[in-house]
Order: structure tokens, then C-alpha cells, then sequence
């Protein structure tokens, strides 16, 4: 086994002892307790590569110190808890945000070393930072101090902090519900109160402006999805009843309404999840490409009456489409005609009034050349390309209309079928079937 050379120093008194290079973390303070004969625990730490003062407080990050030493020898520096101090104070140069977020970058530092010192040390700076946070901040340094009360076993502590926190905004009831660092409190019975009065959304987003409440319910809702247990989809399905009464727009009951057939789809509920997606392509839902899609539809998709409404949405869409063709090749053609007509009005009256651009021939230039120059037809081709330009764009747009958000399919698309959208529309059906 290979050997290593450790010095281990604390204050002024430096050790130096050979070991294998294999040594362990919980070796490592065995004997730093045997070296200094001192039973008080201590932080371990050394200097990396760019200068930096880097914790040690696991096999992982004690192995990573040894393969990172640039010589045989190892100094590790033993920092006693009255030796540790914040890298901000009050009287510290920088601005109160940036004072902020290097308070909140140690704390989590101590946090990820997990001992009771650090712990310890991260509740001291967590104080200093809730003096110097502005309000929208405070509640997630009341947070991390309900943490790390309960990391250390202080429950009474941490669910005042929790409380506190929950009064001063943080209202995200899944991630304190997954929070490995709360897991203490889980079976207490303040917690499971707290988190129920978390669940009553008017004590939540409700706290939260008129116009900014459909959108906070949205944020939690998706949160919950994403979790995917039945406890949280549960959750999920009774804020979008609430969302559902306060939307204030027919955008905001589509999705709302939608969410609602997702969530009954993923529960097996096929019928509910039937008459909600069909309440909500009756407000206004027309994203059929989103539908076909969807995992959370997938429930759904064997039934007749989910084929039937695909296929009368796609049916509808083309209907609305060829509607639109013939609205726009009415528009392109009343263009060019009002085109041609301001080109005839246009022509000189006498040939004293008409003069060409300098970088043109002039006319006998351009007969003595043998290459008149047909100045008519040259108008007619550049409106002609300018009218089939403004089509493909308009048609480009209504297949993003239509749920087709992949620009470079429904451009190659478009290009495949020379700018003919039902044409366009088929070949995109194709390549998703």
C-alpha cells in the first residue's frame, strides 16, 4: 500500500505522521484526537489547487484532498469551532446583496459537511444573514434555519422557523414535504398541521395578488405533477378546481380544464378525463398536436370517443385552414390587382416626366445593346415572388397556429410541398404517424 506524509496542524502545533494512502475520514480524526490528545471536534481542512479552503468531512472528499496534493505531503488545518468565523460581517465592503449570497454559500457548505459543529456554525450564519435580508429573501433564510434545527435534533426550534418561513412566503408544501433535511418533524404532529394548512391554497397563493394567483396555483400544480404520486396528483386536481374558479381569462379555463382531463387520465378515470378534455376544446383548446402527444393521455388514446375528438379537431383545423387559404389567395389576388392598377396610373404622362434610376440603361442604350429592357414584366415578377413570399409565411404561421412548433419540420415541410398547406399538412400527419 502506498504510502502518504500528513501534517496535521491546530493553532500552532503541527504533527507530521506517514499513512497509508487509503486512509479513511473516521481514521483521520482518531488520530488527529490521539496527536493533540483533545477530544474537541474540529473541522478538517486544506488548500487546494486554486487557493482555495476546501471542508474534509468524508472518505470521498479526504480521497479527493490526496489525489489533489501537489507534492508527498498533505497539510490538513484543524479548526476548532471558536476558530471558525463568517467570511461576512457587518462592516464587511460588499453590497448587502452580495454580503447575502456569500452568507447563504457558506451556510450550504456547512450544510453538505453535516456535522453537529457545522451545523452549528451554518445556524450562526444563517442569523447573520436574516438581519441583512431584504424581504423577498427572508423567508428562505427561515427556512435553512428550520433545517438545520432539525438536522440537530432542535424540533421545537425548527418548526417556529418552519412557521415563520411559511408566513413570510415560502408556500412550496411539496419541497418541504421531500425535504430530506426535515425528515425529523415528519411524524410530528405540528408538522403534519403546518403542511395541512400549507395544502389550503387561501393560505398559500391566496396571500399572493389577484393577478398573480392563477400563476402561482400553476407553478404548485406542475410541481405536483412532476412528483407523480397519487397523494400529490390528488393535491393537484383539488387546486385545479380552484384555479379553474379564478381564472379570468377562456386561456386560463382551457389549461385549467385540460390539467383536469390529465389528472383523471393518470388516475384511470377515463370518463371524467373524457368531459373535461371535451369542456375544454369547447372554450377554445385547439392544440391538437399537444394532445396527441401528451403521456398523460395515454389512458385515452385507444377509446372511440378520444379518436373522435382528435379526428373532428384536425377535421375542424383544415376546415378553418382551407377557410383561410381562400381568404388569403382573395387578399394575395386583390394585391396584385391593386398592384397593377397604381403600376398603369403610374405610367408618365409625357416623356419629359418619366425618369429611370441612374444605374439603368437608358433606352437607346439599351436598344442599341439588342436588350430592351421590358421594365412591365420585371414589376410583374418581383410582385409576383413578393405575393408567393407573404403566402409562405402565412401559411408557416398558421401551422404553428395548429400546434406544429417545430420551425425547421414545417418550413422543410412547406418547401416539400412548394408551399401548399393542406399539401404541407399531410406530410407532417405522415412523419408523426
Amino acid at each position: 500500500m502506498a504510502k502518504i506524509t500528513l501534517k496535521l496542524i491546530l493553532n500552532e502545533e503541527i504533527r507530521r505522521i506517514s499513512v497509508d494512502s487509503a486512509i479513511t475520514f473516521s481514521y483521520l480524526q482518531e488520530l488527529a484526537t490521539q496527536l493533540f490528545r483533545s477530544d474537541e471536534e474540529v473541522l478538517f481542512k486544506y488548500i487546494d489547487d486554486e487557493g482555495d479552503s476546501i471542508t474534509i468531512s468524508s472518505d470521498e472528499e479526504l480521497s479527493e484532498a490526496i489525489s489533489k496534493r501537489d507534492s508527498q505531503i498533505l497539510r490538513i488545518n484543524l479548526n476548532t469551532p471558536k476558530s471558525i468565523r463568517p467570511i461576512c460581517t457587518a462592516f464587511h465592503p460588499y453590497p448587502q446583496t452580495q454580503k447575502w449570497r456569500l452568507l447563504h454559500h457558506q451556510a450550504m457548505q456547512l450544510f453538505k459537511g453535516g456535522s453537529k459543529v457545522q451545523l452549528e456554525q451554518a445556524k450562526e450564519i444563517l442569523k447573520m444573514q436574516l438581519e441583512i435580508s431584504p424581504q423577498h429573501k427572508k423567508k428562505i433564510s427561515l427556512y435553512n434555519l428550520a433545517c438545520a434545527e432539525a438536522l440537530l435534533g432542535n424540533h421545537v426550534s425548527a418548526l417556529s422557523y418552519l412557521q415563520d418561513s411559511i408566513n413570510a412566503g415560502f408556500i412550496d408544501v411539496v419541497h418541504i414535504e421531500n425535504d430530506k433535511d426535515l425528515t425529523s418533524l415528519r411524524e410530528l404532529e405540528g408538522f403534519k398541521a403546518l403542511l395541512l394548512t400549507l395544502r389550503k391554497s387561501e393560505n398559500s397563493c391566496f396571500f399572493m395578488k389577484e393577478e398573480r394567483k392563477w400563476n402561482c396555483l400553476q407553478h404548485q400544480i406542475l410541481n405536483l405533477f412532476f412528483s407523480g404520486s397519487n397523494k400529490h396528483l390528488s393535491f393537484a386536481k383539488e387546486l385545479l378546481f380552484t384555479q379553474l374558479k379564478i381564472s379570468r381569462n377562456p386561456e386560463e379555463r382551457q389549461i385549467s380544464l385540460y390539467n383536469l382531463a390529465c389528472v383523471e387520465s393518470l388516475f384511470g378515470n377515463l370518463d371524467e378525463a373524457l368531459s373535461f378534455l371535451e369542456k375544454s376544446i369547447s372554450e377554445g383548446y385547439r392544440n391538437v398536436k399537444h394532445i396527441q402527444d401528451d403521456a398523460d393521455l395515454n389512458n385515452l388514446r385507444s377509446l372511440d370517443r378520444f379518436k373522435f375528438l382528435i379526428n373532428s379537431l384536425i377535421s375542424e383545423n383544415t376546415s378553418n385552414l382551407e377557410k383561410k387559404i381562400s381568404e388569403n389567395d382573395s387578399i394575395v389576388k386583390d394585391t396584385s390587382n391593386s398592384q397593377n392598377f397604381s403600376k398603369e396610373n403610374s405610367e408618365p404622362s409625357s416623356e419629359k416626366n418619366f425618369h429611370l434610376p441612374e444605374n439603368h440603361f437608358t433606352q437607346s442604350e439599351e436598344v442599341q445593346n439588342g436588350n430592351n429592357l421590358n421594365l412591365e414584366e420585371k414589376y410583374e415578377t418581383d410582385s409576383e415572388k413578393q405575393i408567393k413570399e407573404n403566402h409562405f409565411e402565412k401559411n408557416f404561421a398558421l401551422l404553428d397556429s395548429m400546434g406544429w412548433t417545430d420551425r425547421k419540420r414545417n418550413i422543410s415541410a412547406l418547401l416539400k410541398a412548394k408551399g401548399d398547406l393542406l399539401l404541407a399538412i399531410e406530410l407532417l400527419l405522415g412523419e408523426t404517424n
